[in-house]
């Protein structure tokens, strides 16, 4: 596949030169406003110049999962984000790179882009989840982290067990504008103070689940009726 000057490549590195850059990591399926919300608000609350969405290939959390067609969620990331976020950049990094670990990915772009500071945000949901992950440990190790609270938000992923076990920092930090906090490894930012939006990619697959079903219903009453 050619590559798409558009977005961040592998070819193109110098022109993210001591830029501070979010990885929003996900398989975006489908992405929705909750996910630009997330991610503008990590922008403002660490001053960041640009997120990019690494958009997944495949994620081995949600192998039973059906997952749209790699190229459909990334055309539906491009039209969420419209022209009107250029800070905003839908990335298939992990694509060209033939990646699709975490940790390999930061790796990989740890390599390519030497002199971008980078950050990895996600939803504080997945906190739990990270001791899970492929070489989580060396991950904490290379990359600081961004946890967007969203609903149900709670504290209790302050006291995830393996960050304070791993000598990990938890920061704090509210929506508004960034205080270009240090983007280290073994730190860890949580943003709890932000307008909530009530959106996920499961709720929209269940209800269009749900108005499949009602339709194919009504559909077959019908063709009862007209027998």
């Amino acid at each position: 596949m050619p590559l798409n000057p558009a977005r961040p490549n592998r070819l193109n590195s110098r022109l993210y030169k001591g830029l501070r850059i979010g990885l929003f990591g996900g398989s975006f399926n489908p992405p929705h406003e909750g996910h630009l919300h997330a991610a503008k608000t990590a922008m403002r609350a660490l001053g960041l110049h640009q997120v990019w969405w690494l958009v997944s290939p495949g994620n081995p959390f949600k192998a039973n999962q059906k997952t749209l067609p790699y190229a459909e969620r990334l055309a539906a990331c491009d039209a969420l984000i419209g022209k009107n976020n250029p800070s905003m950049r839908i990335s298939d990094l992990e694509q060209q790179l033939g990646v699709s670990l975490t940790a390999d990915t930061i790796a990989a772009l740890r390599e390519h882009y030497p002199d971008t500071e980078f950050v990895f945000i996600a939803g504080a949901d997945i906190v739990h989840e990270l001791p899970k992950w492929h070489k989580w440990q060396k991950l904490v190790e290379s990359i600081s982290f961004c946890f967007i609270a969203r609903p149900p938000a709670t504290s209790i992923a302050r006291r995830a067990l393996w960050a304070h076990k791993n000598g990990v920092k938890i920061n704090v930090l509210n929506q508004g504008v960034g205080t270009k906090a240090p983007l280290r490894p073994l730190e860890i930012y949580y943003i709890w103070e932000m307008e909530m939006k009530p959106v996920s990619s499961s709720l929209i697959r269940h209800e269009e689940a749900a108005q499949k079903g009602f339709f194919l219903h009504k559909l077959a009453r019908n063709l009862k009726m007209k027998v």
